[in-house]
């Protein structure tokens, strides 16, 4: 036990610095978590009891249509556009054309997302019946292709996502409290949480412009085409698992009905905010791992494994601490943060629980390993099998009138599994890879 805790030490002082880096970039990563974290604590209790679990369903239905939308504006620059940022940091030409070909790009794909909501919204009754909701919340793609949250973390500038994203969100997390009174108000609640992201967004391009100080070039198709190009493959692993994961609620909304849709929306938004508390590390370690990749030399690669190994076996014992007295304290989770009306979710809830360790494994494995590693192939691939696994079993699920809450959280575990499998299969057989865990 001495001898680890002496390892610990010698890496704090060979990293020190970047040890630095790294816990100011979660500081601020957790700090917008945390509003991430508060905020539906505070907003979901209120909102279900006014507008009921049914109204909750409908808000919850849209969102995960809209969903579909937004990582294909996303288009894997998330990742794509980090590692490229994270790669290129002392060329501000090339840092400037490939911010602006992002966001040009994505601006295009919003354009054409709203045209085709708007088509769905006429022809699909259950969409026409409450389209202003589902118009509401199809502002949030106007933000996401504004908010460079891919620049921000490429530079290890995390700071600027805390100080736009906090007092926007709240300002307009507010206005729930103060406009939402009764059921009938339920269409504003998409509304206040869209224009967040969208006033952040406005408010960043000045911050690039003026405070980072990055130019705009003249584009050029050819540029277009090579910042798309580094983005398709993982924004085919994103749109499947988007596809997966909204799919779940949209086919328990149709067949199981609103109130199955809202229990199930219930104990996965808990689960969330437990995925939430642990997601800064990964944002912050990603554009590090990254950074270093491209500039360790093979001799000095073992102290930045060391110090992934510390980083995971920690994080993981953190996450299975929090895991055990999630289950633990089930029904009160509940009771406190849904009511009485909600008393059906905590077995759903302890059901989900196994998601939250499977989903650290996947990405802290997948991002500071698998990706600055050059081995996306198999992290995008990975997502897209188990998707289509997922669709298979769902198909199935149908055709024999298997669709409930449980079957279907049952399904999302086997889902995360596959993924787990196929990314330690790979890091345990590769020997430059296997490394960094044993």
């Amino acid at each position: 036990m001495s001898k680890y805790f002496e390892k610990i030490l010698k890496t704090y002082e060979d990293k020190k610095k970047d040890i630095k880096v790294i816990f100011k970039n979660i500081f601020s990563i957790s700090v917008v978590r945390f509003f991430d974290y508060l905020l539906p604590l505070l907003t979901i209790p209120y909102i279900v009891r006014i507008i009921g679990v049914e109204k909750f369903g409908v808000i919850s239905v849209a969102r995960a249509f809209i969903t579909f939308f937004l990582v294909f504006v996303t288009f894997g620059f998330n990742f794509s556009g980090t590692k490229f940022i994270a790669s290129n940091r002392d060329n501000r030409r090339k840092i400037s054309i490939e911010t602006y070909n992002i966001i040009f790009i994505k601006l295009l794909f919003a354009f054409a997302s709203f045209l085709i909501i708007l088509i769905s919204i006429t022809f699909i009754r259950k969409f026409n019946q409450e389209k202003l909701v589902y118009l509401f919340t199809s502002i949030n793609l106007i933000g996401e292709a504004l908010f460079p949250v891919w620049l921000f973390q490429g530079l290890e500038k995390m700071e600027y996502i805390t100080k736009i994203t906090i007092p926007v969100r709240s300002f307009f997390t507010l206005l729930i409290f103060v406009f939402v009174r009764e059921p009938g108000d339920y269409v504003l609640i998409p509304l206040f949480y869209a224009l967040g992201p969208l006033f952040a967004g406005i408010v960043s391009i000045y911050i690039i412009y003026k405070i980072l100080n990055l130019r705009f070039f003249e584009f050029s198709i050819n540029s277009l085409k090579i910042t798309v190009n580094k983005g398709v493959s993982f924004f085919l692993s994103r749109i499947s698992w988007s596809f997966v994961t909204s799919i779940d609620v949209i086919i328990l909304g149709f067949v199981a009905g609103d109130y199955s849709a809202g229990i199930f929306s219930a104990a996965r938004k808990i689960i969330k905010q437990i995925n939430l508390v642990i997601q800064p590390l990964y944002a912050s370690i990603y554009p590090y791992f990254s950074n270093k990749a491209e500039t360790t030399k093979k001799e000095k690669e073992k102290s930045i494994r060391e110090f992934f190994k510390i980083v995971f076996y920690l994080s993981t014992f953190a996450i299975l601490l929090i895991i055990i007295l999630t289950f633990i304290f089930a029904k009160e989770i509940v009771l406190i943060l849904l009511g009485k009306k909600f008393i059906e979710t905590v077995f759903a809830l302890r059901l989900f629980l196994i998601v939250p360790l499977l989903y650290h494994l996947n990405a802290i494995i997948g991002t500071a390993v698998l990706i600055p590693k050059g081995y996306e192939k198999i992290f995008n691939n990975s997502v897209i099998m188990a998707s289509f696994a997922h669709i298979i079993i769902l198909l199935f699920m149908f055709m024999f009138k298997q669709i409930t809450v449980y079957n279907m959280i049952l399904l999302i575990i086997i889902t995360y599994l596959i993924i787990f499998c196929m990314r330690f299969k790979t890091v345990f057989f590769k020997k430059d890879l296997r490394k960094w865990l044993i």
